[in-house]
């Protein structure tokens, strides 16, 4: 009975306590007399002040300190913050990719460089006056489109399709073994690093497969080089990309070498078809092998290059850059007919002369996927957001691979 009293009293006097340090009027102010109180309520009101200064303190220096790594992440040409200033953050584990170490933070600005593009669709090509025009015409049949500027991703299956212009539309299975071989292998590398379904489906013409990606080989008309396309009105297939003009994101707009080709996302920055384009009847075998792996890693939604050179997302061709030539960067085009046999004599002799340096993807380009097809990335996220997302979901970059949505 008198150990349940006493239990009852000790209860008692801690609901008072409590009650004292929730009420604004007993807390320990400057100047304010506590003596009226027994020692042990002062204790307990001067320690429950000093934790919520302390704990204030701290909020601030953490949201000081997390402005700061923003605005070194997203400032091009940065270096990797010093051990200090990471601070009262954990200190950065290091990330070894391809035997090479990275900071999270290094991945987390490759990673910007690689999954945002600042390019319109026409923006690049004298053909831009023909592009609006056609806009005007169309515009009433566009309600909404996607984020500008944004992350676009995958969250249905992919499933990719090859299509040529030769033999009336029909890949030559045999011919092309070699890449229709490469591209199932793919598919299970960057599924296994996305978290989504993707599969090799095979088209057969004139029946359409429900293929979303589409892998054009050896279009003759409007080429530029080995690599990329002339941009024209006819760039994009009028009846499947009826609102691409706008929204369409072309892979590596202001690069001379790499592959060539864009993805189309809807309104709510969700990927729904893509196209690449490569030309093995010039590009030998290997080069096109390593010009596919980049296509897929592209249409998955990164459509930029990296600024490093770790991987099939980085301008990993520019050693080709002498064989290929853009308008938008050079002001002409030197492949017209009476050139054209000579230069793909050139091309071909000069790249069988060397090998790729990726034929896959690297462990590098895989971590750039996994990070975009971490859960807490959603499509549609600006730059900012995203920063903020992978600092506070250290998952997304420490992790080893990540579901897609």
């Amino acid at each position: 009975m008198l150990k349940n009293m006493k239990y009852q009293v000790l209860v008692s006097l801690m609901t008072f306590i409590g009650l004292l340090l929730a009420c604004p009027s007993v807390k320990a102010e400057e100047g304010r007399d506590l003596s009226i109180w027994p020692k042990s309520v002062q204790d307990a009101m001067r320690n429950a002040e000093k934790k919520a200064e302390k704990d204030k303190k701290k909020h601030e220096v953490e949201e000081q300190l997390l402005e700061k790594r923003i605005k070194w992440i997203t400032h091009e040409g940065a270096g990797i913050l010093p051990y200090h200033s990471q601070k009262p953050f954990e200190p950065p584990i290091a990330i070894e990719l391809d035997g090479d170490r990275y900071e999270p933070d290094y991945i987390i600005w490759r990673f910007l460089n690689t999954a945002f593009s600042n390019s319109l669709w026409f923006e690049d090509t004298s053909f831009k006056h023909n592009v609006i025009k056609l806009l005007k015409n169309r515009n009433e049949k566009i309600e909404v489109t996607p984020r500008f500027n944004a992350i676009n991703k995958w969250n249905t299956p992919v499933k990719i399709t090859l299509k040529t212009l030769e033999n009336d539309y029909r890949v030559d299975a045999d011919k092309y073994s070699y890449l229709i071989n490469h591209l199932k292998n793919l598919t299970q590398i960057y599924s296994g690093a996305t978290g989504l379904e993707i599969s090799y489906v095979e088209e057969e013409y004139p029946k359409r497969s429900d293929a979303n990606v589409f892998i054009v080989l050896n279009a003759k008309s409007k080429i530029l080089n080995a690599f990329k396309n002339q941009r024209s009105r006819n760039f994009l297939d009028e009846e499947d990309y009826e609102e691409g003009y706008v929204s369409a994101v072309r892979f590596t707009p202001e690069v001379r070498s790499q592959v060539e080709g864009f993805f189309v996302p809807n309104k709510n920055n969700k990927i729904i078809k893509a196209t690449c384009y490569l030309k093995p009847s010039i590009v030998p075998e290997e080069w096109s092998k390593a010009l596919l792996a980049e296509c897929v890693a592209r249409v998955l939604g990164m459509p930029e290059a990296s600024g490093n050179n770790a991987g099939l997302l980085s301008n990993w061709n520019r050693d080709l850059d002498d064989l290929s030539q853009l308008a938008v960067l050079d002001k002409r085009d030197r492949f017209d007919d009476e050139r054209y046999a000579e230069w793909v004599t050139k091309v071909k002799s000069k790249l069988v002369q060397g090998a790729p340096t990726f034929v896959s993807p690297s462990e590098y380009d895989l971590k750039m996927l996994s990070t975009l097809y971490c859960p807490s990335i959603k499509p549609g996220m600006d730059k900012p957001e995203v920063v903020l997302t992978l600092l506070r979901n250290k998952e997304c970059i420490e992790g080893t691979q990540a579901k897609g949505e």
